[in-house]
């Protein structure tokens, strides 16, 4: 009896920061790793109006379930005094992602025959992946993040496996989008449940009044919020598909997921750091909160300045043996979404951060602000200089949301600074 409840302290004991780091690292890698695969099979095989589709599909999907995911993973995360139970999170999660589904079903019944059913599946892929983004927000709460790491790696290679095998067989995308869904279903039931249970973190969904009412006061805002985010991500594939066609966006979608990972690896750094971050904040602690966004910082600078030379040194090689010849000849709008994306990776500090101090309800109008700034410099530029009018739109984007959020950030630890020491702020 004894050795079983050591095995058991030990399976739910925290890691250390660094622990945490590395498996978040490798998760995120193998996950980053499997949806470059992902494209690669598809351009390969189906070209870049099949990529193209995925992602206009995806770009349609992202934002509902953003807006229903209502931030439920960070707020576990940060949630230092432990005010919200998981049984709550789950039912709300149940609940929210239930409905968007099913918006997402109906409006796919009536949306063109070669989109709806990709649609779908897509949605349906979200659906399961948001019941594990709560399940790792559980298991990240916990400083359990080995645990995460495990399901993202066998949610990568098991929806690589069967998106392309799909498609192999098929050659249907409906198919593939499918399998996609298969694969988040298998890795919440078989990889995320028996983790929460071997931390003892499983538990009856349950909507109490009281606790849904303080989750609901945080969660609201920070759904709206982040849907408005997602937009920012997709405003341009929205103007590149209605003004070039799916062919054009498919080439876009490529060249920015190889920008995207290093976006992967530094939200893997910043998930780990943010439980300290919220624990720094809430005790005031502003030096040692100053002292992890610096750390932060560090990393970003290096994973940008690395890929905007990668892109420039090899991208011609990368994009033809990875995608095919035509993508190879795009190159100069490579280099140009690195630019963008290391504006946009700065901007994960002060998004964070903002969480971890608690400044929820300020960025539902911080982020509207900022989607405006984004669809005015996509109706603008994306029309008339495609792909390199995105990557300008992008960076104009993400540069106005470093400033400002940066300054919100500032303000809000001030006030919780000067809250700790008992002074005025």
């Amino acid at each position: 009896m004894r050795t079983e409840t050591t095995a058991r302290t030990a399976q739910a004991a925290p890691l250390s920061f660094r622990k945490n780091v590395s498996w978040s690292f490798f998760g995120t890698m193998a996950h980053a790793g499997a949806k470059w695969l992902n494209l690669v099979v598809l351009a390969r095989l189906g070209g870049a109006e099949t990529v193209g589709t995925l992602a206009l599909a995806t770009a349609i999907v992202a934002p509902i379930f953003a807006l229903t995911n209502l931030q439920l993973r960070p707020i576990q995360a940060t949630d230092a005094r432990g005010r919200i139970s998981f049984s709550t999170v789950l039912g709300l999660r149940l609940l929210t992602s239930g409905l968007a589904a099913l918006g997402v079903a109906v409006w796919a019944g009536f949306a063109a025959r070669d989109l709806g059913p990709v649609v779908f599946f897509v949605a349906l892929a979200h659906a399961f992946e948001s019941l594990s983004d709560v399940a790792h927000g559980r298991l990240q709460r916990a400083e359990r993040l080995d645990r995460v790491a495990r399901a993202q790696a066998a949610h990568g290679l098991i929806g690589l496996g069967l998106l392309a095998g799909s498609y192999a067989l098929t050659g249907s995308l409906v198919w593939a989008a499918a399998g996609l869904a298969l694969a988040g279903l298998a890795v919440f039931a078989l990889v995320d449940l028996p983790s929460l249970r071997q931390i003892g973190g499983l538990a009856r969904p349950a909507l109490p009044r009281d606790e849904l009412t303080v989750l609901l006061r945080s969660a609201l805002p920070l759904g709206g919020t982040m849907m408005l985010v997602s937009l920012l991500g997709q405003f341009p594939r929205y103007f590149l598909e209605g003004a070039a066609g799916r062919g054009e966006l498919g080439v876009f979608a490529a060249l920015y997921q190889l920008v995207a990972a290093g976006n992967l690896v530094i939200t893997a750094v910043a998930q780990a750091a943010s439980p300290r971050l919220a624990n720094a904040a809430h005790a005031g602690d502003l030096r040692a909160f100053r002292r992890l966004a610096g750390r932060l910082y560090a990393v970003i600078a290096a994973i940008s300045l690395g890929g905007i030379l990668l892109s420039l040194v090899a991208g011609k090689i990368i994009l033809l043996h990875l995608f095919g010849p035509e993508f190879a000849g795009r190159v100069d709008a490579l280099v140009l979404l690195a630019v963008a994306g290391s504006v946009g990776f700065a901007c994960t500090v002060p998004g964070y951060g903002l969480t971890a101090a608690g400044a929820h309800g300020v960025q539902l109008p911080l982020f509207a602000g900022i989607a405006a700034v984004s669809f005015a410099l996509c109706a603008l530029l994306v029309p008339t200089h495609g792909i390199r009018g995105a990557a300008f739109a992008m960076m104009g984007t993400h540069l106005v949301q470093w400033l400002a959020s940066e300054a919100i950030l500032r303000a809000r630890l001030r006030r919780l600074g000067a809250a700790a020491t008992g002074r005025t702020p």
